[in-house]
């Protein structure tokens, strides 16, 4: 299981009130041996993003490996 943390400033634009509410995204992907779940925050012009990657057994052909990691990672 692979994770990455970021922290970085996003594109300056103009001041607007509702800027000043945080902003939550959450996505999740499967693609073959991986699976990935993304939770973020944007706040202001700052944006914190959290990542896990996890890698199935690669010795598995991907089409039954993508069927079996949609199975168990993307209907929980």
């Amino acid at each position: 299981m692979k994770r990455e943390f970021y922290f970085y400033k996003s594109w300056v634009a103009g001041f607007r009130i509702i800027d000043l509410l945080p902003k939550f995204h959450f996505s999740k992907n499967v693609q073959a041996w991986s699976f990935t779940r993304n939770w973020g925050v944007n706040w202001f012009t700052y944006c914190f993003q959290f990542t896990i990657v996890i890698q199935s057994d690669l010795n598995e052909d991907r089409a039954i490996a993508h069927e079996k990691n949609v199975a168990r990672y993307m209907h929980s």
